[in-house]
């Protein structure tokens, strides 16, 4: 065969020219060909695993941390030809899933993930229990599971399943990708080479996958601290209760004749907080009920019994009832019924004398502090009046 290049006007001509020498050289170059084709491809008898997937347990960048869990599934596909599995070769590339492509490209923890130099895997499905040991090859890029003995599979119905645990993620964000390798000698797997997937032994079945990292979003809410706290005389609760002042005695009057105390009355207090330290409610008061230059004198520091003598005075208080996780503050007001106390010195502090606290955090519930006072023969006539403020600190 030869070729004569000759120009007519503006227009390349080019003559082929062929004798039988030349059909008969053509004819061995077809034939060359085909044969070198039929000797040389990818095998034949591959087919790409299905119900392939790489699970993730996060999808974010993680820097240098080898924190992420890689899990791995797969089924032998229908019309395979391998019964024996002895090795596995998962590459992750930057550049393609290709199984053919012979570049895999990608920087080790920037582009692909880390494996780690000992990647440590388990395994579950058709390898379970089979003594698989797990490589890396490319620089902690690549993994290879090798097991001499190996396990049988069925084609289009044994799944393989693994995970990697601890690898690093890339540390850009996008897309990667890897490329499985299934093999019936673990040379297959120990060999492997990018160039050429076959070179310790031929693969059987081979295919892609494409996986991403992202961006995280980062939720945010404010929890503030918090303090529910009302003093009152009607109501279930802090909202829509209300308050009216205390009027002590039957129909407001201490008759001074009776023996007993007369007209105990109740106010509530309601309290709830987020303090994981709890509550405490202190109470500031006069030193004793007053009407002008006259007193009734206070019960005493100590939880005491109401007298029954008419030459006495008595005033004071107590916790009466305690709500959820509510305790009195101390035995200076955590009285039995018929018993109060009245503490003239811290009361009239600064800061006040502790009544009832709460042991942690917890929802609105109510305590009543009861009042209660006493005349004797001896008390002058008038209004006695004593005010009363609560106070409520939390320990956040």
């Amino acid at each position: 065969m030869f070729w004569e290049r000759g120009m007519r006007g503006d227009r390349h001509l080019l003559v082929f020219r062929f004798g039988k020498l030349s059909l008969y050289s053509l004819f061995s170059l077809i034939l060359s060909l085909s044969v070198f084709l039929s000797v040389n491809p990818k095998q034949t008898s591959a087919l790409a695993p299905t119900s392939r997937s790489i699970q993730l347990s996060s999808s974010a960048i993680t820097g240098s941390a080898a924190t992420t869990s890689y899990n791995v599934n797969f089924t032998i596909p229908t019309g395979s030809t391998q019964t024996t599995l002895r090795g596995i070769v998962l590459d992750f590339c930057s550049n393609s899933p290709i199984i053919d492509d012979t570049t895999c490209s990608g920087t080790v923890g920037t582009t692909v993930p880390n494996l780690g130099a000992s990647p440590s895997v388990t395994t579950s499905g058709v390898l379970t229990g089979a003594g698989w040991t797990a490589g890396q090859l490319n620089s902690n890029r690549t993994l290879t599971l090798t097991n001499a003995t190996g396990v049988a599979v069925t084609a289009g119905s044994s799944v393989v399943t693994f995970v990697i645990a601890n690898v690093q993620n890339p540390t850009t964000l996008g897309t990667f990708y890897a490329r499985v390798y299934t093999y019936a000698a673990t040379a297959g797997a120990t060999g492997y080479t990018v160039a050429n997937p076959d070179n310790g032994a031929a693969s059987f079945d081979d295919a892609g996958f494409a996986l991403a990292t992202a961006n995280q979003i980062t939720v945010s809410a404010k929890v503030q601290e918090a303090l529910t706290f009302c003093v009152y005389t009607s109501g279930a609760n802090c909202a829509g209760a209300s308050l009216a002042g205390i009027t002590l005695g039957t129909g407001g009057v201490l008759l001074v004749f009776n023996s007993a105390y007369t007209g105990s009355t109740t106010a509530k207090i309601g309290l709830g907080s987020n303090a994981s330290g709890g509550v405490i409610v202190r109470a500031k008061a006069n030193a004793t009920l007053t009407s002008g230059s006259f007193t009734i004198s206070s019960i005493g520091n100590t939880c005491t019994a109401d007298s029954t003598t008419t030459s006495v005075e008595q005033f004071g208080i107590r916790v009466s009832t305690v709500g959820t996780n509510q305790s009195a503050a101390s035995g200076a007001y955590n009285c039995s019924s018929g018993q109060h106390a009245f503490n003239t010195t811290n009361l009239t502090s600064t800061y006040g004398d502790e009544v009832l606290r709460t042991s942690a955090a917890q929802d609105e519930s109510q305590s009543a502090i009861e009042y209660a006072a006493k005349a004797a023969t001896t008390t002058e006539p008038g209004i006695y009046t004593s005010t009363f403020t609560f106070i409520a600190t939390g320990t956040y």
